[in-house]
């Protein structure tokens, strides 16, 4: 299994020794599975950059999601725990309540599953074993 990591990812994950990796810009998402690219895509944010994204540069993001909406495999791995959003632990003003509309909302109409992770370490262990199941299911 090859995981492809976006260019663009500033602080990209570090998977276990037996996966290999490679740097390259992608079309859609951060990170991808070599040969799967137009079928598999995870979007990596903090929780202060999924609020922003969403938020206040909607449209470009909103491009984005239809992009990944199109893909057999996708999600949106927040680095926060829902109760980090319950407690308002991020810079914007939105209120909490429109933190988990939006994240329902990615979910229902654009039917990509939004994942919150409590933090980078936990987002990487789940994201690896996604990526892994994906590269089973094609190549198992």
């Amino acid at each position: 299994m090859i995981v492809i990591i976006d260019t663009r990812e500033k602080l990209p994950f570090q998977f276990e020794k037996n996966i290999n990796t490679v740097r390259t810009k992608l079309e859609v998402g951060d990170y991808s599975l070599k040969g799967y690219e137009h079928r598999v895509a995870i979007e990596r944010k903090s929780l202060d950059d999924f609020i922003g994204s969403t938020i206040h540069d909607r449209e470009r993001f909103k491009k984005n999601l239809s992009h990944l909406a199109g893909l057999d495999h996708k999600a949106i791995v927040v680095e926060a725990s829902l109760k980090d959003v319950f407690m308002h632990r991020y810079k914007s003003k939105t209120h909490n309540q429109a933190v988990f509309g939006i994240a329902a909302a990615i979910t229902g109409k654009w039917q990509i599953p939004v994942f919150f992770w409590e933090n980078h370490a936990y987002a990487q262990m789940m994201v690896e074993k996604y990526l892994r199941s994906v590269w089973d299911s094609y190549e198992g």
